[in-house]
């Protein structure tokens, strides 16, 4: 099975073209989080409402015709309305309204079995409950685990990051933890206890999303950054 792994799309809208476009390349894609952009609602001369944000990748995300695009919410995804004001793309709205009009996106909560995969999408801010299964698991956590390389280069540990870390040591073999959140992660990928995490970081001026493809069946993984790569690593 072979998985696209992208993340902190921050609305660029470019960017969701060209996932869209070469979704087809893999059996399924993976989207750690920040869909949206919670400064681009403070901006005063590009000013761009959270609303008009959400409506627009709701949209868009009802429109996908690729492969099970697996999502996971990040923290500038969970926006809430103006004191007194009621939207229903709000709290993460969007994405369930999304989800509810189109079976090929999988949101926070989904636990399902694909390609002999456990996938998992945790919320934004939240750690797993995973029961044991044989499977291996693809979990997408907006946040990467604490003690890691790609976590390196971020703000600093909290208790969700550390409560993370415990639950990816006791994943079973051949799992992956994709996440994003840090920017400019230390490495793209590292391992934690015998499962591998990844991170492909932004590139803010790139054309093209950084992004990871990975092979499963063959245990590689291949970054792309603009025109470079870099890779394979193998487990």
């Amino acid at each position: 099975m072979r998985l696209l792994h992208v993340s902190d799309f921050h609305c660029h809208r470019p960017w969701f073209s060209w996932l869209a476009t070469h979704a087809g390349e893999c059996d399924a894609c993976c989207l750690t989080g920040d869909l949206l952009d919670l400064f681009l609602d403070s901006r005063p001369r590009k000013r761009i409402t959270l609303s008009h944000q959400s409506r627009w990748v709701r949209d868009w995300l009802e429109a996908w015709t690729g492969p099970p695009l697996y999502v996971c919410s990040g923290n500038h995804d969970a926006w809430l309305p103006a004191e007194g004001g009621d939207d229903p793309l709000a709290r993460l709205g969007f994405l369930r309204l999304a989800a509810a009009a189109n079976a090929r996106i999988k949101i926070d909560g989904t636990d399902e079995v694909f390609g002999g995969h456990r996938f998992v999408c945790c919320p934004w801010g939240r750690v797993p409950t995973l029961a044991e299964t044989p499977d291996p698991v693809v979990l997408l956590s907006h946040t990467p685990p604490d003690g890691t390389q790609v976590a390196a280069g971020g703000m600093g540990s909290g208790a969700a990051e550390m409560d993370l870390a415990d639950a990816v040591r006791r994943l079973p073999a051949g799992s992956l933890v994709l996440s994003g959140h840090v920017h400019h992660p230390a490495r793209w990928h590292d391992q934690l206890g015998v499962a591998v995490c990844f991170n492909p970081g932004v590139d803010e001026s790139a054309e093209v999303p950084c992004h990871i493809v990975i092979d499963t069946a063959r245990c590689t993984a291949v970054f792309h950054e603009d025109e470079e790569s870099r890779g394979p690593i193998g487990w």
